[in-house]
């Protein structure tokens, strides 16, 4: 009987625990039972390679009670780590640093302070490393030319690529200091650059999307040769030349030497010509001259001629001429000449007209002449220094030659002009 009481009371302490339960998770029909909590996740998730490390993105899930985010990589904590969230930004990033180079597949939850977690959010990505790097090619130098007047270094390359992104250049200037340059074009000057001493180069290579840059090594370049010409397909020559020197008794005409004088016993005018610098010096001192200059033995009425030289004249001028291009059908005799002036610190013209540089006083300055014939295109071109600063149609059909040095009626105490380097090319194209 006693039995049967306690078997009676223990249901009955059932039914109310039930009726209890049912109570609670239904009130006026309204299911008030605890649900699961749901903790938004990370969305727009990009990672983004570098070197032995990688960065990540994404966008912060609205969550008031959102506490953290924890980052894995692997199957183990050390290839994972936790990053606290800053309140008041919609968006995050982190930098996983020390990672081998390789793939990674990388997750990302969200905790909240209660300790919920986000379903995972993840992307593909890439760690690069000395194996990428050591297997990036140097992009080869184009050209190196080497201005004089400037004393500059313009480097070309066949520019750049989908990852190969730019060049750096370091070198020790004319000062011996050392100096760096990047570029991200495909060419770079390198400026106080001794002839002489050489530059290195490296590539620079910057897979997309990627926060780190990476190097072929240095690479020396040893030679640098100075680029006198213009245009292309020039072929160099060596013409003939002849000293032209005025005395009391006129023109002059004498084979070419170091050296050559006229006058006596008083020197009025002479040429010399230093092989250690390859420069040439044409002085009138006096009155009884006008001439002291260069004939090129090289008649020509067809093709294309350039004539590329380094000027400086060391005494003022007053109308002297410098370089022309002789031969014409007019009473002129000479279809273009360059002569110097003492105006504005020394200036270069077209004839007595069109001023092409001033300020040149003491100065060298790289001159370019280029005369196309009318089989080669009708012009004669004039640069300064790279530039062009003076085009002519040649309108004549006329034999021509070249003269330089210093020719004109003496009005200052004494002219002197210097030439150096000068060359002579032909069958070539001026530049577009």
């Amino acid at each position: 009987m006693m039995m049967k009481s306690n078997y009676l009371i223990y249901l009955l302490l059932l039914v109310v625990a039930f009726s209890f339960s049912c109570k609670k998770k239904h009130v006026d029909g309204v299911d008030t039972s605890e649900k699961p909590v749901v903790v938004g996740k990370a969305t727009s998730l990009i990672s983004y390679p570098g070197r032995n490390r990688v960065k990540l993105s994404w966008k912060i899930p609205g969550n008031s009670e959102l506490q953290k985010f924890k980052i894995s990589w692997g199957s183990t904590d050390k290839e994972s780590k936790e990053m606290p969230l800053t309140k008041g930004i919609d968006s995050t990033e982190i930098i996983l640093n020390e990672l081998l180079e390789g793939d990674y597949t990388f997750s990302v939850v969200a905790i909240d302070i209660k300790g919920n977690v986000s379903e995972k959010t993840t992307v593909s990505g890439h760690a690069y490393g000395d194996k990428y790097e050591a297997g990036l090619v140097h992009r080869e130098i184009k050209d190196a030319v080497f201005n004089e007047a400037r004393k500059t270094v313009l480097i070309s390359w066949n520019g750049i690529g989908s990852e190969l992104t730019g060049m750096d250049f370091k070198y020790n200037d004319a000062a011996n200091v050392l100096q760096t340059v990047s570029s991200l074009s495909g060419n770079a000057t390198l400026a106080n650059f001794k002839l002489g001493n050489t530059f290195e180069y490296r590539s620079v290579y910057q897979p997309a999307g990627s926060i780190d840059a990476f190097y072929t090594a240095y690479k020396s370049a040893s030679v640098i040769q100075p680029n006198s010409f213009l245009g292309a397909d020039w072929a160099l020559y060596t013409p003939v030349k002849k000293i032209h020197l005025d005395n009391e008794a006129g023109l002059q005409t004498y084979s070419w030497t170091s050296y050559k004088s006229a006058c006596t016993p008083v020197i009025c005018a002479d040429y010399s010509y230093d092989s250690n610098t390859l420069t040439e010096t044409f002085q009138i001192l006096n009155t009884k001259s006008n001439r002291s200059e260069i004939r090129v033995e090289d008649n020509y009425s067809t093709g294309s001629r350039q004539f590329s030289g380094y000027l400086k004249f060391d005494a003022p001028l007053n109308d002297e001429s410098l370089v022309q291009i002789f031969g014409s059908t007019s009473e002129n005799a000479t279809q273009l000449m360059i002569r110097g002036f003492s105006e504005n610190g020394g200036t270069l013209k077209i004839s007595n007209s069109f001023v092409l540089a001033t300020g040149v006083h003491n100065k060298e300055v790289h001159i370019n002449v280029i005369h196309l014939q009318g089989d080669a295109g009708d012009k004669m071109i004039v640069y300064i220094d790279g530039e062009k600063k003076f085009e002519k149609i040649d309108a004549e059909n006329a034999t021509n030659y070249m003269k330089y040095g210093c020719y004109g009626t003496m009005k200052t105490g004494k002219a002197i002009v210097q030439w150096r380097d000068v060359k002579f090319y032909k069958n070539g194209k001026a530049p577009d």
